[in-house]
């Protein structure tokens, strides 16, 4: 048999897979959608997933009405994350090195209810670098890699798979104790559908599969029933408060967060990143003026693993209109005004415990 015969017997099958393939995708547009029952609304999805986690789709903007009932744009940047484009280096935009802080969050550390400038960890950079000596300084420089929903569980998978090559010199974890444990219980107990989940993001790449989802009616038909059959494994929150008590899954909880954050020290140790976290109070902790269970039992954790902890509760109560520092007076979320005094609070614990460069406060810097 000759090498031309040979070729083309190697390249017949593939052929008809692209033809098929095609047959099919003509197919599934000219079909109404009673017979195809494909869901367009997978189109609209603003998340791409990974194993256990979720990330909005980058360079995408979305208008928000907050809690508090304020319009905000969220802008996500090229990770996915809500705010400015991140180079993977520290490079050298100014004559001063660069300092680099990664926070990592969930809503309230991802500034939900307020504009991105106005989140605290934009608002640490801010003051870290007010005031500076005219030579031989640090620029500071803050990354928000926080989502809506996060706990430990994907706190952890952030800053092994992103932060760390970030190559920060520091990452604050801002820990909301009183419902961090049951998120990371609820993400445990999810551990098979959050897999099942990312599969097509994994297999494709995010990239691929977006383009498949927004391009192809033969893509979209199959993961229209994919996801059908994957929500069987997906457990919802009131199942998941039935399974047990409320004492007994925070709990569970607890034990999860406790492991996760082992691992974040050793990672920070690993790769020579001071690793901070700032525990932040339940808002009716701050308004009946009490210190819950729940962060001495943060701190406890912090002090197992010799990790630097500041308790954000003193500076709240410090502030004398406590409801102002929450949207709608009550809520978890934080106002502008309750971003600028965690803010504060994170700025000072860093300058006086000389975790950052310290910086002459002589001359102000323009």
């Amino acid at each position: 048999m000759s090498i031309r015969i040979q070729r083309y017997h190697l390249l017949l099958p593939f052929v008809g897979l692209v033809v098929a393939l095609f047959s099919l995708e003509v197919l599934f547009r000219v079909l109404p959608e009673k017979i195809t029952q494909i869901d367009f609304s997978i189109r609209n999805l603003k998340w791409y997933f990974t194993v256990t986690r979720n990330a909005h789709k980058p360079f995408k903007s979305y208008a928000f009405n907050s809690l508090g009932g304020n319009n905000t744009v969220w802008h996500f940047n090229n990770l996915g994350f809500r705010d400015r484009p991140v180079t993977i280096e520290r490079i050298m935009q100014r004559a001063e090195p660069i300092y680099r802080i990664v926070f990592i969050g969930d809503s309230v550390t991802m500034g939900t209810g307020v504009e991105e400038w106005e989140a605290f960890p934009s608002q640490v950079e801010k003051l870290l670098q007010f005031k500076k000596t005219v030579s031989d300084t640090t620029y500071f420089e803050s990354i928000n890699l926080s989502i809506s929903g996060y706990s430990t569980v994907q706190y952890e998978e952030v800053m092994r798979e992103i932060a760390v090559k970030l190559h920060p010199n520091m990452v604050i974890i801002g820990f909301l104790p009183f419902n961090d444990p049951m998120e990371s219980a609820h993400a445990q107990v999810n551990q098979k559908y959050n897999y099942l989940r990312s599969l097509p993001d994994t297999i494709l790449s995010p990239g691929v599969n977006n383009f498949l989802i927004n391009h192809s009616y033969l893509h979209l038909a199959i993961l229209s029933r994919y996801y059908t059959y994957i929500t069987k494994y997906r457990i919802v929150f009131e199942d998941f408060l039935n399974s047990a008590s409320y004492t007994e899954l925070k709990d569970k909880g607890w034990l999860v967060s406790t492991e996760l954050i082992g691992k974040m020290k050793d990672l920070a140790d690993k790769n020579n990143i001071k690793l901070i976290i700032a525990g932040l109070p339940w808002s009716e902790d701050i308004i009946f003026k009490r210190t819950s269970e729940d962060m001495f039992r943060l701190k406890n954790i912090t002090d197992k693993f010799n990790i630097s902890y500041v308790d954000l509760t003193p500076a709240m109560l410090s502030y004398p209109r406590h409801s102002e520092l929450f949207l709608n007076g009550s809520d978890i979320h934080l106002t502008a005004v309750g971003n600028l005094t965690v803010a504060s609070a994170i700025a000072k614990f860093l300058q006086n415990q000389k975790l950052v460069p310290v910086l002459n406060d002589n001359v102000t810097h323009d």
